[in-house]
């Protein structure tokens, strides 16, 4: 039977009810509010009596804690709201006092102290015959007996609870539920079943309001792809992604960090090394954020610990005429205060190794990724070289047959058989100029770390466009160059560098006169350099598609390769800059390249 204190008026104790309950609907799509509405009612409650508005109040906001990552938090109210309710009898609260509890030590892999927590929980809620509840209890036991390899017990205790929440159909609960089958399945080394099951819980979790829910649901579906190697990155980056923003948008910092990290082990997957970086920083920051919190707790429940004990010491001054029985009651204080120092401090600790680990685990997968694609790269090089190598030869010897038949028997042909020996000389040329490129792009990497030097810009543009001029046979050609400083670089790298781009300054420009004029500016902290020429231009929608390898942009009127420009991106990026253009069609082209003035 549920005893408690009446309230003394019924209408301030129905708005106690309706607080509690829009903090309750609250908790976990809007924790903020859910906070203001306990508070709120918790304040009414005190001032009308009635406990049972004051334990149900400080129950939810041991819920919007614990959603947010505070475990220790949590556990202060969740404590003080089961004193409570053990006072008055309230049996359904307790239900929910002792489940939530057991929540926390869980966490904390204090499984014994859990499982005497979970079984007072699920006794009171088949008593009162609380089937929600009594799902999230026998659920929890799973969690414990499969915790303790018991996965005969484990897998029992989840079947009830699935067959409880689908006879209810309960979303939140079948989701919750086959959550916790996935990790059975895992532990039983079934990484398929355990997918098939996340993926079912998020599709329920999907059906509720429950952000927090949805946000580990995603988190494990791409863990379980990554661990069944199902390499779908666009999906699996979709789903960290807006795992991330609702964890943000509950304000949990645990989530927020597993999925800063999840993100940067995809980003490494995919190779992009500035999304690594920015995904480990925020990572990073997170972490501090959560250190941060729990030391700004810690420093409130000291002050709080302190102020206590001053009032306490004076109350002791001021009443010293009830001697003893007032000093007992201080020691009593006392110690509890100091027990709650020491739990608080043993959680900060748990946190702080839990965040250590979490780290140190993420470096170490990092580390077997960036391991892994080195490999991979240099499988890739050594495969370019061989390939590069082998087929330059049958090419030569394609070119230097055709060639010699050209010239032998070149008169004593007809006209179609003359055009097809010339398409055949120039395939063969062009093939031996493609195999050149390829084996120049994928040798850059291994000059990255080579020394660098100042190199004297102006002599070296003009060496190099005088080459290029003779080259294409357009002496009249004209460079203009702005004054130019001496920068740090590779000098035969640079030399490809702005040779390809003064090659398609030219080579796109039909005047007999064309010019090319380099300017040079300091932004900031970097050299910036702009190479124009009065060429066809290039519309915007292709300006960043052809600094990809193998493009261009019109095969039928002009050679090439397709690899200049990707073997100038590749240079730039090599000396730590960037690289990009401007372009307007019929009025030519401007190409920037900015390096690091060290």
């Amino acid at each position: 039977m549920q005893v408690y204190c009446a309230p003394l008026d019924l209408v301030d104790s129905l708005e106690v009810e309706r607080n509690n309950k829009e903090a309750w609907d609250y908790k976990n799509t809007a924790p903020d509010t859910a906070r203001q509405r306990a508070l709120a009612a918790i304040e009414l409650a005190n001032k009308i009596n009635f406990p049972k508005g004051v334990a149900d109040g400080l129950h939810i906001l041991g819920m919007v804690q614990w959603s947010r990552g505070d475990r220790a938090g949590a556990l202060d109210y969740y404590l003080k709201a089961l004193a409570i309710r053990q006072e008055i009898n309230d049996s359904l609260g307790l239900g929910r006092s002792f489940n939530n509890i057991g929540n926390v030590y869980f966490a904390q892999e204090n499984y014994d102290s859990a499982l005497v927590y979970y079984q007072q929980g699920r006794d009171i809620r088949r008593s009162l015959r609380d089937i929600v509840g009594l799902i999230y209890s026998l659920s929890n036991l799973g969690d414990v007996a499969l915790e303790l390899d018991d996965i005969p017990k484990a897998k029992q205790y989840y079947q009830q609870s699935e067959q409880l929440a689908r006879r209810e159909n309960v979303a939140t609960a079948i989701a919750h539920v086959k959550g916790r089958l996935g990790r059975l399945s895992l532990q039983m080394g079934d990484k398929k079943e355990a997918q098939n099951n996340w993926e079912e819980a998020l599709s329920f979790a999907e059906q509720s309001t429950d952000r927090r829910l949805i946000s580990s649901c995603l988190l494990e579906v791409v863990r379980l792809m990554m661990l069944n190697k199902k390499t779908v990155l666009t999906k699996q980056e979709d789903y960290a992604r807006r795992s991330l923003e609702l964890a943000a948008a509950t304000g949990a910092l645990d989530l927020q960090t597993e999925a800063a990290m999840v993100l940067a082990q995809l980003s490494a997957l995919k190779g992009d090394f500035d999304q690594v970086f920015f995904y480990q920083a925020h990572y990073r920051q997170l972490v501090e954020e959560l250190v941060e919190k729990s030391k700004n707790e810690a420093i409130t429940a000291v002050q709080t610990i302190y102020s206590l004990e001053r009032q306490a010491e004076e109350e002791l001054a001021a009443e010293k005429r009830i001697g003893e029985e007032l000093s007992k009651k201080n020691n009593h204080l006392l110690f509890g205060l100091l027990l709650s120092g020491i739990l608080l401090m043993i959680v900060l600790t748990f946190s702080f190794f839990r965040a250590y680990r979490k780290q140190f685990a993420f470096a170490q997968t990092l580390e077997v990724k960036n391991k892994e694609l080195a490999a991979r790269y240099a499988d890739l090089r050594e495969f370019a070289k061989i390939a590069s190598h082998d087929l330059k030869e049958p090419v030569r010897n394609i070119g230097a047959f055709a060639n010699l038949l050209q010239r032998r028997n070149g008169q004593t042909l007809d006209t179609n058989a003359q055009e097809y020996l010339a398409y055949i000389v120039a395939g063969a040329k062009n093939m031996n100029e493609l195999l050149s490129d390829l084996q120049l792009f994928t040798d850059l990497a291994s000059q990255a770390n080579t020394a660098h030097h100042v190199v004297l810009l102006r002599p070296m543009l003009q060496e190099v466009f005088k080459k290029q001029a003779d080259e294409q046979k357009k002496p009249n050609a004209q460079l203009t160059i702005s004054d130019l400083p001496g920068i740090s670089g590779h000098p035969d790298l640079l030399k490809i560098l702005f040779g390809h781009l003064f090659q398609n300054a030219l080579k796109f420009d039909a005047a007999s006169e064309p010019k090319v004029e380099v300017s040079y500016l300091l932004r900031g902290k970097n050299h910036q350099l702009s190479i124009k020429d009065q060429g066809i231009g290039i519309e915007k929608e292709y300006q960043t598609q052809i600094f990809d390898i193998f493009q261009r942009l019109d095969k039928q009127r002009f050679e090439g390769t397709g690899m200049g420009l990707a073997i100038c991106r590749r240079i730039v990026e090599l000396h730590q800059g960037r690289i990009w253009m401007e372009s307007t069609p019929g009025q030519g082209s401007t190409f920037f390249v900015e390096f690091p003035a060290w």
